[in-house]
């Protein structure tokens, strides 16, 4: 998330927001303050994504419609996915969250 002292010190510091373009968001659908980052004309992009069970016809079509609203809500273009591909222990506690499995 966003914190509030980070958007404040954003807006009344021109130079503390002229040294970056981007802010990276996890989830940022989510976070209810990713508005004020976009309208500050900044770039938001999602620096985590996707957390969702290895199948094509489930997790593909998920990330194509995240990805989509990701662009529509916030004009966001890079999108950084957990886990393109999963490989550990299956007695993890979130054991399978990738778009592909790497079994032994």
């Amino acid at each position: 998330w966003i914190t509030d002292e980070f958007l404040q010190v954003m807006k009344s510091d021109h130079e503390f927001a002229g040294s970056f373009d981007v802010v990276g968001l996890h989830y940022p659908c989510s976070a209810p303050n990713a508005p004020e980052i976009f309208r500050a004309g900044k770039k938001l992009w999602a620096s985590e994504e996707v957390s969702t069970p290895a199948a094509w016809e489930a997790g593909g079509g998920c990330l194509g419609r995240l990805n989509n609203q990701n662009f529509v809500r916030f004009g966001s273009t890079s999108t950084t996915v957990w886990a393109v591909i999963w490989s550990a222990y299956a007695n993890l506690g979130c054991f399978g969250h990738g778009m592909m499995y790497a079994h032994e």
